[in-house]
């Protein structure tokens, strides 16, 4: 069994059975069994990041505004996780994720769409892709 970021979506598929369970650093959070419980074998990761963190360096800060305009506008590296720099969680990449990032870190504080400031955690809205 692999794990990608600590958190993992288990779907079992054999018939009409399935389980359904996310898991996060072993402590079972969520548990429903929708038809049954035979196979539980099949495993979709479900990968960690924190919103407004476009360059991965696990902090949000200025460079993450850099790095975004520098890959919007100057042919700069794609983020690995583009759903880190989605910062206002309009699943896409664009110069508004720039404004709101901005906005939250020098005028007005307001927290960023989760998983935000309380920690690295799963897209609760996935769209765009992360890698890590």
């Amino acid at each position: 069994m692999t794990r990608a970021c600590g958190t993992q979506l288990r779907i079992g598929a054999l018939g009409a059975a399935a389980l359904l369970f996310v898991s996060l650093g072993g402590a079972v959070l969520f548990e429903k069994s929708v038809f049954g419980e035979d196979e539980k074998n099949d495993i979709v990761s479900l990968p960690h990041f924190v919103r407004g963190d476009a360059n991965g360096d696990h902090e949000v800060d200025i460079s993450d505004s850099v790095w975004t305009v520098s890959y919007l506008f100057l042919g700069g590296p794609e983020p690995v996780c583009a759903a880190a720099a989605d910062a206002n969680d309009d699943e896409r990449v664009d110069i508004s994720d720039i404004i709101v990032l901005l906005l939250y870190l020098f005028v007005t504080g307001d927290p960023l769409p989760a998983p935000g400031s309380s920690g690295p955690g799963p897209d609760p809205t996935p769209g765009l892709p992360c890698m890590s």
